[in-house]
């Protein structure tokens, strides 16, 4: 073991994770090197150290101070074996919800679908449904909000649309905003303060990287926000494999519903999808 004093890098603290591999949890540490964050799985199919910010006194000053936690979602479920092996709503889930993606491709699978989540929660009023399906959007109108790429050009839903966007394609995004009820720029690759910055600079000074600010419910490395030209503008991190952490999955507000009774948080689902 290497001493103090030849170690390039600090400890920081250890989170809980997943193997891809094995599919079992698993510690990871994290540890602040070259000015960045870093996190590594501690298991025997660990795999290079991977990059959760660019930079460290942003962590420390976002994640060290408290942000609010909200009650479990309705009618959420005790676990049985832990985050994330009982995935879905469950008593551990204590980011509430802001949005759910709905994955149906079908129109009376969605509409079943959709009528499962209003008897589960009561009321779907203040939760926005979306979808990337334009069949589904056009025959459900009202109920769900079309999720746009930038190739779209004649949107269903107009300016209730969502629009989501690469790092690449973040200057021709935010020219666009007009169009949208709000835009969100979402990467794998990039940590998401690196992420901010990339899109103030895509905003050609219309944007400062102090101006993106956490949005609780989700956890400060996950999502930030901030404001447009009137619109709200989201940078989202998304978990891989390697950064995978039980705590950003519990606090993780974008849900996905695959089908009646299949509800889960979408950044669980994504990264279940890279597997």
């Amino acid at each position: 073991m290497a001493n103090l004093e030849s170690r390039d890098y600090v400890y920081f603290t250890t989170v809980r994770s997943v193997c891809a591999q094995c599919d079992k949890a698993v510690p990871a540490r994290v540890f602040l090197r070259d000015g960045g964050v870093w996190q590594q799985r501690l298991c025997p199919h660990s795999s290079a150290p991977a990059r959760i910010a660019a930079d460290e006194a942003w962590y420390l000053r976002e994640t060290l101070q408290a942000f609010p936690m909200k009650p479990a979602l309705p009618n959420a479920g005790k676990p049985r074996r832990g985050c994330p092996n009982d995935c879905g709503p469950c008593t551990w889930h204590a980011g509430g919800c802001d949005s759910v993606e709905l994955l149906s491709s079908n129109v009376e699978e969605a509409r079943c679908a959709i009528e499962w989540l209003a008897g589960q929660w009561g009321s779907l009023d203040s939760i926005p449904i979306l979808t990337r399906n334009r069949k589904v959007a056009a025959a459900l109108d009202g109920q769900v909000i079309f999720k746009a790429a930038i190739s779209d050009r004649d949107v269903p839903n107009g300016t209730r649309a969502a629009l989501e966007a690469s790092p690449a394609e973040a200057g021709e995004a935010l020219a666009r905003i007009g169009e949208f009820a709000g835009l969100t720029v979402r990467a794998r690759d990039l940590p998401v303060d690196e992420l901010a910055r990339r899109v103030c600079s895509a905003a050609g000074g219309g944007l400062t990287p102090a101006a993106f600010l956490p949005e609780p419910p989700a956890h400060p490395l996950c999502r930030l926000r901030a404001e447009f030209r009137g619109r709200p503008v989201r940078v989202h991190a998304c978990m891989t494999a390697d950064t995978f952490d039980c705590a950003r999955a519990m606090l993780c507000p974008e849900w996905k519903l695959l089908g009646p009774g299949q509800l889960v948080p979408g950044c669980v689902n994504d990264v279940s999808q890279e597997n």
